[in-house]
């Protein structure tokens, strides 16, 4: 029996000397957080804005860049309330509904 209560103190104090031991991404982060001087992002050759509807927002050290899509709106009063909520499939129509990156509905898509 005091085999097995020294082997179970072995691993707690492991366990604990590694929990509080200090970690190579910490100290990383805050050499990275003192560094004041700015880093240029490289833009991605593959991110183009193409056409009246899409933005290319430019990289920041803090955020790299992105294209934003002006996709029309979808006006929420032309939809039923239920209460609070507003009913956003009907049922029978795909009113509203478009599919990622596109302008309409996908073909594939059914209601059944």
């Amino acid at each position: 029996m005091k085999k097995v209560n020294y082997f179970a103190v072995i691993i707690a104090l492991t366990g604990l000397t590694i929990a509080c031991s200090p970690k190579k991404s910490d100290s990383a982060q805050t050499d990275a957080s003192n560094d004041t001087t700015k880093t240029e992002v490289p833009a991605d050759p593959k991110l183009i804005a193409e056409g009246p509807e899409e933005t290319l927002v430019e990289a920041t050290a803090d955020c790299p860049a992105y294209v934003l899509l002006n996709k029309p709106q979808v006006n929420l009063d032309e939809f039923a309330k239920e209460g609070d909520q507003i009913v956003l499939f009907d049922g029978k129509s795909f009113k509203g509904w478009r599919g990622y990156m596109k302008d309409t509905v996908p073909g594939r898509w059914i209601i059944d």
